[in-house]
């Protein structure tokens, strides 16, 4: 209805934007997250990383939480250096969405991360000025992404840039463990009256 933005408000969501936004709405309100985000004034001397992380996952399969991942990303690498990662266990497309290789990939960077064999930078591929770290090569595999892993790598990577946005896939398949690894979660609704 017309006061569905207001009463979602009243409710304490941070914002709603219309099924009719444009991408630079989008942005400007990811945008303003980041300002909020940003102390006035550090009490103490900075950490080693002030990386923003950003967990993009949907409420089912299929409502846009990839799309939404990369344009958020690929936004925010315009004004900070940002990595994206395909932590969908279930269809891992981010890769093949942008033209970039399957190899290396995420268990690459899992690898790196956990057992020391390379760099977890090496594992990244370039698009445009974005950092990409594609998922699993083969999405038929069990889906053994351990979240205790995945919460080492995203701690390795947020040492390393100034934004981390990460796409979970479907809300189903993620746990409450690898949420709290983020500053801020996007849950992707369905685009119909029901969704949320």
């Amino acid at each position: 209805g017309p006061d569905a933005k207001r009463r979602l408000l009243e409710c304490g969501i941070s914002d709603v934007i219309e099924t009719e936004a444009d991408p630079n709405e989008f942005l400007a309100v990811a945008a303003s997250a980041v300002k909020h985000r940003s102390p006035a004034a550090p009490a103490a001397p900075p950490m080693e990383t002030d990386c923003w992380s950003i967990g993009v996952m949907g409420c089912t399969v299929g409502v846009g939480a990839t799309e939404i991942a990369i344009s958020l990303a690929h936004g925010l690498s315009r004004d900070v250096e940002t990595v994206l990662i395909d932590a969908d266990p279930v269809w891992p497309s981010i890769s093949q969405r942008l033209g970039l290789n399957v190899h290396p990939n995420i268990r690459t960077a899992l690898d790196a991360t956990v057992h020391g064999s390379v760099e977890v930078r090496d594992s990244l591929q370039g698009f445009e000025r974005l950092a990409v770290l594609g998922g699993l090569a083969d999405r038929w595999a069990p889906p053994s992404l351990a979240h205790s892993e995945l919460e080492m790598l995203f701690e390795a990577l947020a040492n390393e840039t100034s934004a981390l946005v990460v796409d979970l896939g479907s809300q189903e398949f993620t746990s409450a463990g690898v949420l709290r690894s983020f500053d801020s979660v996007a849950l992707v609704g369905r685009g119909d009256p029901v969704g949320i």
